[in-house]
């Protein structure tokens, strides 16, 4: 550690307000990929997101851009110490993560869930997270043009999902 503080004055309320903004997201993204361990991560995310916050440029942003970079690395941290179990989407979200959302986002995030899991991290990174096709890109070790690509077939799955669940119905 340095003799700096973490956060301090108006540093901490930008801190606290961008968390507020990307915490949700974060959670779900997390809870979704890495089950009942995404809590656990999502706090070892936030120290390292704050402590590097100091130099991170753009704004909430760039602050996006770096909290879920730091997800994507502990996740794959934590899939490699955990290699013996199979990492899978969970079955429900957490029930405080799912405050406040309707029936049909709940239905949305099932049928993510069932998608190929690069493809439901892929919905997941850019709508949840809201980050662009580049950033998901970065983050997952694929060209942007793949990272489209990928999405674009896991939104036809989706649309056919969605086409079978309402003829089943």
């Amino acid at each position: 550690m340095t003799g700096q503080p973490f956060a301090s004055g108006a540093h901490a309320e930008w801190i606290e307000s961008a968390y507020r903004q990307i915490d949700p997201a974060l959670r779900r993204y997390l809870a979704a990929m890495a089950g009942d361990r995404g809590d656990d991560l999502a706090s070892q995310v936030w120290v390292e997101a704050v402590a590097a916050s100091g130099s991170c440029e753009g704004g909430v942003d760039g602050l996006r851009r770096l909290v879920f970079t730091i997800a994507r690395r502990r996740l794959v941290d934590h899939r490699r110490r955990w290699w013996q179990r199979r990492v899978t989407l969970m079955a429900d979200p957490p029930a405080d993560t799912a405050a406040g959302w309707d029936g049909s986002a709940e239905r949305a995030l099932d049928l993510i869930r069932r998608l190929p899991p690069p493809q439901a991290e892929v919905v997941f990174l850019r709508v949840l997270a809201g980050l662009s096709a580049g950033e998901v890109g970065e983050l997952t070790g694929r060209s942007a043009e793949a990272v489209r690509v990928m999405q674009h077939r896991a939104l036809n799955t989706l649309a056919a999902m969605l086409r079978s669940d309402e003829e089943g119905v």
